[in-house]
C-alpha cells in the first residue's frame, strides 16, 4: 500500500488557509520535522507496508485513540520498546474485534507488529476515557447518520482542536523532560491518524508560520486506500461519509468554522 500526496475526496475539499480550529494560545515548539500520514484503519487495498519504515524514521509517534487511558499508553510504549509480553497481550485483545470488524482488527495487528521494537516514543493525543466530550465521539461513531450537519461539524472540530492542543503540549513536555528527546535536532514527529483529521496538520503548520517558528517543516501524506472514508461495503454509507468529510474540511476553513 503506497503513500500519495492527496486522495480524491480530500482534493475536492478546500485547501485555502488558514484552518480555523480556534486552537487558542498554543506555542508550537521549534526544530520539528513533522510527517502526517492519513490512514484508513482497514486492510482494504493491501497492507500498509510503509509503516515499519515510518516508525523507524521517527523519534515520536503521535496517534489518535478516543477513550484512551494510561494503561493503553503504557502497553503501546512497551511494544515499541520491545516487550513481547505487551505485543502478545495486544494481539490477544483483538479477538472480539476480529468478529465485529475483521478488517480493522487486521490493521491493528499489522500496526502492533510493526510498532514492536521500533523504539519510537508513543504519544496519544485524543480524548481520555473520562473526558467530558468522549461521549460525543461515541455518538458520532455509532449514530452519525442521526446527527444534523451542525452537530457533526462541531464534534469533528472539538476533537481536532483537542488533538492539536494536546499534541503540542505533550511534545513540548517531552522536549523539557526527556534528555534524549530534547537533544534531537530536528525532532522527527510522525502523526498517524485517520485521514479525516488532516486539518490538524494544516492548523499546526499554519500556527508555526504565524508564530515564526524556526526550523519547522511538515509534509502531508495519505495511505492510498484512505480514498475510502469508511471502508464500508455500502456505497450509500461511503458516499454519505465522504460528503460529511468534505463538508467539514470546507467549513473548518471559513470564518463560521
Amino acid at each position: 500500500m503506497r503513500l500519495v500526496d492527496s486522495i480524491p475526496w480530500q482534493a475536492e475539499a478546500s485547501d485555502a488557509p488558514p484552518v480555523r480550529l480556534d486552537y487558542g494560545e498554543i506555542e508550537v515548539p521549534s526544530d520539528l520535522d513533522v510527517t502526517y500520514i492519513g490512514v484508513l484503519h482497514n486492510m482494504i487495498g493491501g497492507a500498509p507496508d510503509y509503516m515499519r519504515e515510518a516508525f523507524e524514521g521517527a523519534d515520536v509517534l503521535v496517534q489518535e485513540g478516543p477513550g484512551w487511558d494510561k494503561a493503553l499508553l503504557r502497553q503501546l510504549q512497551d511494544i515499541a520498546n520491545g516487550s513481547y509480553t505487551a505485543l502478545k497481550g495486544s494481539l490477544e485483545s483483538l479477538e472480539q474485534q476480529r468478529k465485529d470488524a475483521p478488517g480493522m482488527a487486521d490493521w491493528n495487528e499489522f500496526y502492533f507488529r510493526n510498532l514492536y521494537e521500533s523504539g519510537v516514543r508513543v504519544v496519544i493525543a485524543d480524548y481520555t476515557k473520562d473526558h467530558p466530550r468522549a461521549e460525543d465521539e461515541r455518538k458520532l461513531l455509532h449514530g452519525g447518520g442521526a446527527l444534523n450537519q451542525e452537530a457533526v461539524r462541531r464534534i469533528f472540530a472539538n476533537r481536532d482542536r483537542h488533538i492539536l492542543t494536546s499534541m503540542v503540549g505533550k511534545i513540548s513536555e517531552l522536549r523539557r523532560m526527556v534528555p534524549d528527546i530534547r537533544d534531537r535536532s530536528p525532532l522527527r514527529v510522525l502523526m498517524l491518524f485517520g485521514a479525516g483529521h488532516y486539518a490538524v496538520h494544516d492548523a499546526l503548520a499554519a500556527a508555526a508560520e504565524e508564530q515564526g517558528v524556526t526550523s519547522f517543516s511538515s509534509r502531508l501524506l495519505f495511505q492510498e486506500s484512505a480514498a475510502l472514508v469508511l471502508g464500508s461495503d455500502s456505497p450509500d454509507q461511503e458516499a454519505a461519509a465522504r460528503q460529511r468529510a468534505t463538508d467539514y474540511q470546507d467549513w473548518i476553513r471559513t470564518p463560521e468554522g
